[in-house]
């Protein structure tokens, strides 16, 4: 009898076309990817169709309060965000004798979290994507008022111009108290020093508007202890679907399954 899928894998009642989680059970190999605040498994789904079609197991969670609604978000709290994100990784590790994990934006802190709570697991390699390490202070200071002070629910948020027409089902508005809680997240993860074993690469676009290069370079250097290698490629931050995509691709895969 095959055990039903835990429940950040399952699709939520209410999922737009294309946001679904990716849940894929194959070989010995595994990836974790996690996606970012505001997003779904659409953003990063060219890395999990990659990852299948070289016969790993994969799993990309729908993080609370993500893929469903705005109000959905706005209850979820980081704590929330970290368990889906280890029950996901049980899944694959029941499975599998190595799992690499990937995170993109907000992910990225996850996966940073996940990945140290193993300090011997040389084999693993962690996967970088635009992280959030750091926002710029105007941005950071009025998302921790607006949240502090309760006035503002919601922030408008427009479509980012991704090539081919492109549309994200994501949602159109951040959530203040949602922000807040990623910025606890990221004031939890950054509160000390994260030693990391296995190689860690992180991928960035030059022309990030959301979350800095420079910036998530430098506070990467403060924040994660271990064998870091950085690219830079031209594009934006949503690497996996943007003008970068196929250059992103190749270059996570080529990290994340070495020639021997």
């Amino acid at each position: 009898m095959t055990r039903p899928l835990p429940w950040p894998l399952r699709v939520p009642a209410i999922c737009p076309p294309g946001a679904e989680p990716v849940a894929h059970a194959a070989g010995p190999v595994g990836l974790l990817v996690l996606h970012g605040f505001t997003g779904s498994p659409w953003e990063v789904r060219p890395l999990c169709d990659a990852a299948v079609a070289l016969g790993w197991s994969v799993a990309c969670p729908v993080l609370p309060g993500h893929a469903t609604t705005v109000q959905a978000l706005d209850a979820a709290r980081w704590q929330d965000w970290l368990q889906a994100a280890e029950i996901a990784h049980g899944w694959l590790a029941d499975r599998c004798q190595t799992v690499h994990v990937a995170g993109f934006s907000m992910g990225a802190l996850l996966a940073t979290v996940l990945a140290e709570r193993d300090p011997v697991d040389t084999q693993r390699r962690m996967l970088l994507l635009a992280p959030a390490f750091a926002l710029g202070a105007p941005q950071t200071l009025l998302l921790r008022t607006l949240a502090k002070v309760g006035l503002v629910r919601w922030l408008g948020k427009s479509d980012p111009r991704l090539p081919g027409g492109q549309r994200p089902p994501c949602y159109h508005a951040v959530p203040v108290a949602g922000a807040g809680q990623f910025l606890a997240l990221l004031d939890h993860v950054a509160c000390q020093p994260r030693k990391v074993a296995g190689p860690i690469l992180h991928l960035h676009g030059d022309a990030d508007r959301t979350i800095d290069c420079k910036l998530a370079s430098r506070v990467l250097d403060r924040m994660v202890i271990g064998q870091v290698q950085r690219q830079v490629v031209r594009g934006g931050h949503l690497l996996l679907r943007d003008h970068c995509a196929d250059t992103v691709l190749e270059t996570a895969i080529a990290f994340l399954s070495p020639r021997v």
